[in-house]
């Protein structure tokens, strides 16, 4: 339970989707389904901070940025934590409450609140379902929860504070995972908003800012195949170490189809716009970019060598192959037909070793004759060469 309560208290929220993509909130009154009340979010944000909304104490001394709630920290805290990473309580009775101590409950899941309502059928109807706010969920919305005599705010203060906690910020930027399509060509060409949503994306996800929100990656079809890239440091890295970077407008009008810009999580816009297997090899170099044990085929095989005391056991080295998924094939003949027809006599000895190791079954070859060998890498790009003008029979 201890290691399920670590996991369950890492876990991330989404983004709150009532807060401007930049994540500011709106200055403006502002209204939310399932709210009874409109108010201001900026006003509210102000009265969080700075008004004593509880006699002698503030939101924010009880509900702490960013985790809504006083202390805490991700992973959860253990006794030997000190003070200020703790999760606080409050005593009952200053919040009305019947129980002597009440944990201080966090706000990154406030917006999705709507509790039950009990009225006549007129006004309000009756709506049974959903969990509201307080200790048991019975109390509907924010605005019902400001109402409680321990809370010491004007009307429009009460409006704007419960508007504010409906826009409060999960610990995940809105940006992350926004999403946006534009045709190609010199910007602007797409919609107004998917225009205005790009600008903003730019300025929060370049991945060399230490302040981004997310990491901004585009994809888009180039030469008839589909290029993907990173935004970083102003400008855009594409998935080939071979070409330069590109301007915002120089991908638009170069790029062959639409672009898609996705703005990801921290620590992801490497992975998803230049190299998606890890593999340190990126997406256009590497033959299969979804597998991170191959990103090409294997190198010449140059050190064959046999076992002094047992000469028809070989090995050989894979130092030059960089990556683990690798089989191999054994070619040769006898050094009789080698000497009357050069390698027209080669044959495929052995195949799909999964060990550089082979010892050769049959039996010794006449006397005076011998066997020679070629080793063949391969993997799911292809078969690595074997030397120059060596051409192989096909192999099982």
């Amino acid at each position: 339970m201890a290691t399920y309560r670590r996991f369950m208290l890492a876990v991330r929220f989404p983004p709150n989707p009532h807060r401007n993509l930049d994540d500011t909130v709106p200055n403006a009154v502002v209204s939310i389904p399932g709210q009874p009340v409109a108010g201001n979010p900026s006003a509210g944000e102000f009265n969080f901070f700075n008004v004593l909304t509880e006699q002698t104490v503030g939101c924010k001394d009880c509900h702490m940025v960013p985790f809504g709630t006083a202390g805490g920290q991700l992973g959860g805290v253990e006794p030997s934590d000190p003070p200020d990473a703790r999760a606080g309580m409050i005593n009952g009775d200053l919040v009305l409450s019947f129980m002597t101590d009440v944990k201080v409950p966090h706000l990154r899941w406030a917006y999705e609140r709507f509790g039950p309502v009990y009225g006549t059928a007129a006004n309000p109807p009756d709506r049974k379902t959903g969990f509201g706010y307080d200790h048991e969920g019975g109390v509907p919305d924010l605005d019902t929860f400001f109402t409680a005599l321990v809370f010491h705010m004007n009307a429009q203060q009460l409006k704007d504070t419960a508007m504010y906690v409906n826009y409060f910020p999960t610990g995940t930027k809105p940006a992350v995972g926004h999403q946006v399509t534009v045709p190609a060509g010199a910007p602007p060409t797409g919609s107004p908003q998917d225009e205005s949503d790009l600008t903003t994306m730019l300025a929060v996800g370049d991945s060399a800012d230490p302040n981004r929100h997310c990491e901004l990656v585009a994809q888009a079809l180039q030469a008839g195949r589909m290029r993907s890239y990173e935004y970083g440091g102003g400008v855009w890295i594409p998935d080939s170490v071979a070409d330069p970077t590109l301007t915002t407008t120089a991908l638009r009008t170069n790029a062959g189809s639409e672009l898609t810009f996705t703005c990801a999580t921290l620590g992801a816009g490497t992975r998803l716009g230049l190299d998606w297997d890890e593999d340190g090899v990126y997406n256009a170099d590497d033959c299969a970019p979804v597998d991170p044990n191959v990103a090409g085929p294997p190198t010449e095989i140059m050190a064959l060598g046999s076992d002094p005391a047992s000469p028809k056991n070989f090995t050989w080295t894979t130092t030059a192959i960089p990556f683990p998924s690798v089989q191999y094939d054994v070619f040769g003949s006898t050094l009789s037909s080698l000497q009357a027809g050069g390698l027209n006599g080669i044959q495929c000895v052995a195949s799909n070793l999964p060990t550089p190791n082979f010892a050769d079954p049959r039996p010794d070859p006449d006397p005076g004759d011998g066997y020679y060998y070629f080793v063949r890498g391969k993997n799911s790009c292809g078969s690595g060469p074997i030397g120059p003008a060596v051409t192989l029979p096909s192999c099982p």
